[in-house]
């Protein structure tokens, strides 16, 4: 609940959509795709669902891995 605080969220809202497992679908989806990927750090990026493209890098190094 502290960090829901902290960034502003309606902590009763947040409680309901929690234990309503509203977003189990979405949670359980983003889970898989970070197993597919391999996906350890963020940020990471998928590209055309088989590349992915981690850490932070200067604008022009990073513009060339969606070039590639």
């Amino acid at each position: 609940n502290n960090i829901g605080l902290e960034v502003g969220l309606n902590i009763a809202e947040m409680n309901r959509c929690i234990s309503s497992g509203a977003y189990d679908e979405e949670m359980y989806e983003a889970k898989r795709m970070a197993s597919v990927f391999e996906i350890e750090s963020v940020p990471t990026f998928v590209i055309d669902d088989k590349k992915n493209v981690t850490n932070l890098k200067p604008y022009k190094e990073f513009i060339k891995d969606f070039e590639d």
